[in-house]
């Protein structure tokens, strides 16, 4: 298993997270936190939906949350680059048994010392 909390091999999934199965790609399993951050400017080639790696199209959340999570009794948060539009072309409201979606804005700021980007949340909408 692999935990895109700490991009590390681990035994077994967090308690605040969730374990996610595909037996499409050989068995991989990966133990995830309930939150995606979506950025449509991210220069990452990689987009695994954190924060480090985010994804570019909010629509590739909806298909995760609905190959793997729509009938978990969950809260899920979805974080949008403030300023940017966004297209979805799904209905969130297909998801059977999840407590719910909350959909929230974040900014990137520069962090001077590492010169890396960090994600900053700045509200609930």
């Amino acid at each position: 298993m692999y935990s895109l909390s700490t991009y590390t091999c681990v035994d077994a999934c967090e308690a605040s997270e969730v374990k996610i199965s595909s037996t499409k790609i050989h068995g991989l399993t990966v133990c995830r936190p309930p939150e995606y951050y979506v950025n449509p400017l991210s220069t990452e080639i990689l987009e695994l939906g954190t924060k480090l790696y985010p994804y570019k199209d909010i629509n590739l959340v909806y298909i995760e949350l609905f190959n793997f999570l729509k009938n978990l009794d969950i809260t899920v948060r979805v974080n949008l680059l403030d300023d940017m539009d966004y297209v979805l072309y799904h209905e969130f409201a297909t998801f059977y048994n999840m407590k719910e979606v909350i959909f929230q804005k974040y900014t990137i700021s520069r962090d001077y010392t590492s010169g890396k980007s960090l994600a900053i949340m700045l509200y609930r909408f």
